[in-house]
């Protein structure tokens, strides 16, 4: 009883100490008004003195006009903020805490039956709410404010502990209270306009795990909880919109409180409880950031367009770390499901907004999570596979909607495409030329997929008139070509090298001849098809692509062939290069192209 005596001592404390910050908020504005009246009676003397002495008329001077600088705060306003704002808010924060700890230690010490401890917490948190609001009308908002923070928090704490540690009222009850409790909070936020009170609200629903935990955990009480105290808190966003700050504070506690879940309590037998609650959680705050963005209601873009993006991100960890652990062959189907609903977001957002910064979060997460998926569920060549016709979709759908960053990160993903087909084993040449294959193989068409894609996407810009765009289109058509000319010599190689294998003398000397006339031919063809591709096309940089190509077979022949090969293959080398050479000069002065 001493320590009740002492806690309730504390709380008529708190009280006195709101009547004396009200009496000194009013001889404050007792004291200002003074001094104001006492500026205007010196003002007002000034002008008639003014009265008797009038100075001549003087011309008007055209003043120019100065830019308005907001002044700085005095120290008596630094020092009001300090002592008045951020000394309440820490004290109400270290009353919550003083109060669970006490509860706490109370409670492991039996001082205190269940029930008293059930109606000394309700009784105490009613009192705290109830002079605050007494007091918010009277000149010390700040410190009712805080008052009224530190009410809900304990409320929050009392109505927990019945229903999960003492079990003194069933689960609907608790429910109820908690409701009761988180209306009662959002209420009194709005009425007052009060952010302190949110925030305080906010503090002490999310300590109530933490501050009486136990060695058992009530999963779905827990979630519950959570889930109730979030509907709470989106209530509140939806009427203060420059709340901002208060959606990215609960969005980082909820999937803080599952994280912690997770590492201390997380069972198989959880995990489909666990996955409910979190598809409800992302399903909250996505479907506040769809509200608001297709209301036009957001006060601060960036900030909303981080916590979506910040939603995305636990989310996505979250249902990865469960599917991970508990069915792992579903955590590509699971990522995929997720990027489905980013898609459908982001169809919406195109359908009925005009927010381009929601467009973009929205489409680039699903692409996001639709590359991991992929890369979850394939290896190598069918990963590049898969990313190409991605790539394809994505570029074909940034043309059709007119997105710009659509097509972009198609490029994005075919660079990750070509940098994965390049690094991957065999990529570029087995290891063995026994594991050689020739033409059907993964590895064919994994290059096949990327230089189609690229071709198609070059396909699907050919009509644009912007110049920028007719660039784009000639490079992806020339990088398609490229890739299939690597994807020759890739095949060639293995091939000859899988010969050399068994031959020996003369043999292996002719097959190594005829490598090196192949490459050079097939140098020679895939410049040939640059050209004719140029100059149907009537484009001067594919044109200059391909004497580029025949530049470097020309090199070749001259450098290389010409030292190392035998007389029969450099005969048939040098005719060929220049049969060539020729029939392409002929159609340039027959077609006239270039100005020839």
């Amino acid at each position: 009883m001493e320590i009740l005596t002492i806690f309730l001592l504390l709380l008529i404390l708190l009280l006195f100490g709101g009547k004396v910050a009200l009496l000194s908020g009013k001889v404050n504005r007792l004291d200002a008004a003074v001094r104001r009246l006492q500026v205007a009676r010196t003002s007002d003397e000034k002008t008639v003195d003014k009265q008797h002495v009038q100075a001549p008329p003087r011309p008007a001077v055209p003043v120019p006009q100065q830019r308005v600088r907001t002044p700085s705060r005095t120290r008596e306003e630094w020092e009001a903020l300090l002592g008045g704002k951020v000394m309440n808010l820490v004290g109400a924060i270290a009353n919550i805490l003083g109060a669970g700890f006490f509860l706490k230690y109370a409670f492991d010490n039996n001082w205190l039956n269940e029930i008293m401890r059930i109606v000394i917490g309700g009784v105490a948190g009613l009192l705290l709410i109830g002079g605050g609001i007494r007091l918010h009308g009277r000149g010390v908002p700040i410190f009712a404010q805080g008052l009224i923070g530190t009410g809900i928090a304990i409320l929050y704490l009392t109505v927990y502990a019945a229903f999960d540690f003492y079990a003194l009222v069933p689960q609907i009850v608790a429910f109820c209270l908690m409701i009761g409790v988180t209306a009662g909070a959002f209420y009194l936020a709005l009425y007052y306009n009060a952010a302190a009170i949110s925030f305080l609200a906010w503090a002490g629903g999310f300590l109530t795990p933490f501050l009486l935990n136990t060695e058992t955990v009530n999963t779905v009480g827990l979630f519950t909880y959570i889930t109730l105290l979030n509907i709470g808190l989106i209530g509140i966003l939806l009427k203060k919109r420059h709340w901002g700050v208060l959606e990215l504070l609960t969005i980082g506690a909820t999937y803080l409180v599952y994280a912690f879940w997770y590492a201390e309590a997380n069972t198989r037998d959880h995990t489909s409880v666990a996955l409910l609650f979190l598809v409800i959680w992302w399903s909250l705050f996505a479907g506040l950031d769809l509200y608001r963005t297709l209301r036009a209601s957001s006060a601060n873009l960036l900030l909303h367009r981080l916590i979506e993006s910040l939603n995305a991100v636990c989310i996505f960890l979250a249902i990865m770390s469960l599917s991970e652990a508990a069915f792992p062959d579903w955590t590509a189907a699971v990522t995929l499901a997720l990027c489905l609903a980013y898609g459908v977001l982001f169809l919406i957002v195109v359908r009925r907004s005009d927010d381009l910064r929601a467009e973009t979060t929205y489409a680039i997460t699903a692409m996001l999570l639709l590359v991991i998926s992929t890369a979850i569920q394939f290896d190598d060549f069918v990963r590049v596979v898969f990313w190409s016709l991605e790539a394809l979709a994505l570029f074909w759908a940034g043309v059709y909607v007119r997105r710009s960053f659509l097509w972009k990160a198609a490029l994005g993903l075919l660079g990750l495409a070509t940098l994965t087909l390049i690094t991957i084993n065999s990529g570029l040449w087995y290891e063995s030329a026994s594991l050689f294959t020739p033409i059907l193989t993964a590895r064919t068409g994994a290059f096949w997929a990327l230089a189609g894609t690229l071709l198609l996407c070059g396909f699907l810009i050919r009509n644009t008139a912007t110049g920028t765009e007719q660039k784009r289109h000639h490079a992806l058509q020339i990088v398609g070509f490229v890739v299939l000319f690597v994807w020759t010599i890739v095949e060639m190689n293995d091939y000859f090298r899988l010969q050399m294998q068994s031959a020996t003398g003369d043999h292996l000397d002719a097959l190594y001849n005829m490598q090196q006339l192949a490459v050079s031919g097939v140098w020679l063809m895939d410049a040939v098809i640059i050209m004719a591709l140029g100059m149907w096309q009537r484009t001067q940089v594919i044109r200059i692509t391909a004497m580029v190509f025949f530049g470097c077979a020309v090199l070749k022949m001259f450098v290389y062939d010409l030292s190392f090969l035998d007389t029969l293959y450099r005969i048939v080398s040098f005719i060929g290069l220049g049969v060539i050479l020729m029939l392409v000069s002929y159609v340039y002065h027959r077609r006239g192209v270039g100005g020839g």
